[in-house]
């Protein structure tokens, strides 16, 4: 019989991965997985997560980034949002509100008013908007 020395579940809310291109500053930017590597998603894209704010303004190909992938956290606007909206990314990795037929990543917990304010967000990774949602 095997026996483990340590648990199988991680329990951090954070994850490393590798930049599969030239990023730029995505601090509090959504991103996603292509081929095991992070790349910026298109607008209402499935996201794996939102880039810490502490990390580098200027990720280049094969810099490692840590993303958060659960519970709550800052991530920026690309447009005013409120409190209770339903969020997805834009085409920037900025937040905004979901539509029909968008993936939801997170909710917001406090509102934007312009472009680039931090918004405090729950990662829930809901899947897409249906319509009528």
């Amino acid at each position: 019989m095997a026996v483990y020395e340590y648990a199988t579940i991680n329990t951090s809310s954070t994850i490393t991965a590798e930049s599969g291109g030239e990023l730029g500053d995505v601090r509090g930017k959504a991103v996603k997985f292509v081929d095991g590597k992070v790349q910026m998603p298109g607008a209402g894209e499935d996201s794996i997560g939102i880039v810490l704010l502490s990390e580098s303004e200027n990720v280049k190909t094969g810099n490692t980034v840590t993303i958060q992938v659960k519970d709550i956290g800052k991530w920026k606007a690309g447009a005013a949002v409120g409190v209770g909206d339903l969020l997805t990314s834009d085409a920037e990795g900025l937040c905004q509100k979901a539509t029909e037929g968008q993936y939801v990543l997170a909710r917001a917990l406090s509102a934007a008013t312009a472009k680039n304010d931090l918004v405090t967000i729950q990662i829930i990774n809901a899947g897409y908007l249906k319509a009528g949602a």
